[in-house]
């Protein structure tokens, strides 16, 4: 169990949040890929742990969300935490930093945004966690046999390929960290990072350069994955060639 599980059974996050006096930031976002919507910002202290709330509100709907700055990933452009919905209990991902209109408008196409915040201090990004293992853990899993690696990473072209053709996203970092897989459903692949995403691109760039990303990833030791991947990277592989 989580802290912030174990201070959600606890506590009436909702009351918390209405009753806190600490300074709320407020903002409305407004765009045409998305209805109209508030969201509020606090930072609390439940147990002597530090929490940041979020309140949003949408079509007469509220949803309250925490965060106890748990950390997921760093990188380059910021933190991305553990946050969790108080009422449905889904655990999300929230990012401090750096976004642009791009990584947005993909992670709303994707069906991955929940919200965000251009704060005073710093923007912050509220997005649905992907679910299952990154694919960079799976190729480094040597208990998982190279066939199931080459039939995964042959449904991630598939999905690119097919995502790309109805949204005509470029990806523009695709690589294994960024690529996730849940082995429990029937192998459904979710692609994330979509900091350096941009439209109308040339989708097999995309995938070539995933292919190179995946092939000289640190750690491999070569064998049957390795040399499928490496072999349609040097061939600049073509998705109707499979």
């Amino acid at each position: 169990m989580t802290i912030i599980e174990e201070i959600l059974n606890r506590h009436n996050i909702e009351e918390i949040y209405n009753q806190s006096r600490c300074r709320t930031f407020k903002q409305t976002q407004k765009s045409r890929y998305y209805p109209t919507y508030d969201i509020e910002e606090k930072l609390v202290k439940i147990e002597n742990i530090k929490c940041q709330l979020f309140k949003i509100s949408q079509n007469n709907k509220i949803d309250y969300y925490i965060t106890d700055f748990e950390v997921l990933e760093k990188g380059l452009d910021g933190f991305v935490h553990y946050g969790q919905n108080i009422a449905t209990k889904e655990v999300i991902a929230i990012k401090y930093g750096n976004f642009g209109p791009n990584e947005i408008n993909s992670l709303i196409k994707t069906d991955m945004y929940i919200a965000h915040s251009n704060g005073i201090i710093q923007n912050i990004l509220l997005m649905k966690k992907a679910p299952g293992i990154s694919y960079r853990d799976i190729i480094k899993n040597e208990f998982i046999p190279d066939e199931t690696k080459i039939r995964i990473h042959k449904l991630i072209i598939k999905k690119f390929s097919k995502l790309s053709d109805k949204h005509d996203i470029y990806h523009g970092n695709l690589n294994p960290k960024n690529i996730f897989v849940d082995i429990n459903n029937n192998y459904q692949v979710t692609f994330t990072g979509f900091k350096h995403s941009m439209f109308l691109p040339d989708v097999y760039f995309d995938i070539n350069k995933f292919n190179g990303n995946t092939a000289f990833l640190p750690g491999l030791r070569g064998g049957l994955f390795q040399n499928y991947v490496s072999s349609i990277y040097h061939a600049n592989y073509v998705t109707s060639k499979l």
